[in-house]
């Protein structure tokens, strides 16, 4: 069973993100919600290729390959989040080639056991990287 845990984004005065606060079951400790004005981003369960816990907002590099043979890779970028009920990679660069529909550039991560994704930032740290 997976731990049941979440982080929060805190931001200073002027809105500037200032660290996490991490919140849940995390091990045999209940420790609480730092505010309710924060918003919440979920562990997905897993890790990446570096044993880094993966949240919702995590920004991620996935290495894919086209079809069925892993002959050629392709790297996408792209954000974590909860959607068809499950946890993915909504990718943000155009190397998908065979999903030239962006609603249809999704990958999840549960198939991506083999550790061919990695964490290289989030949402709030590390903005640049959704460009």
């Amino acid at each position: 069973m997976r731990e049941i845990k979440f982080r929060q984004p805190i931001f200073d005065g002027n809105g500037d993100f200032k660290k996490f606060h991490y919140w849940g079951l995390i091990g045999d400790e209940f420790i609480s919600l730092y505010s309710m004005r924060y918003p919440n981003q979920e562990f997905t369960g897993l890790q990446d290729k570096n044993s880094n816990d993966v949240y919702e907002g995590d920004v991620c590099k996935v290495i894919h390959n086209e079809g069925i043979s892993w002959e050629k890779t392709y790297t996408d970028i792209g954000v974590v989040e909860f959607s068809r009920a499950s946890f993915g990679v909504k990718c943000l660069s155009k190397q998908n080639r065979l999903a030239k529909d962006e609603s249809k550039r999704y990958f999840f991560l549960s198939f991506h056991k083999d550790k061919s994704f990695e964490v290289i930032g989030n949402i709030y740290q590390t903005p640049e990287l959704l460009k």
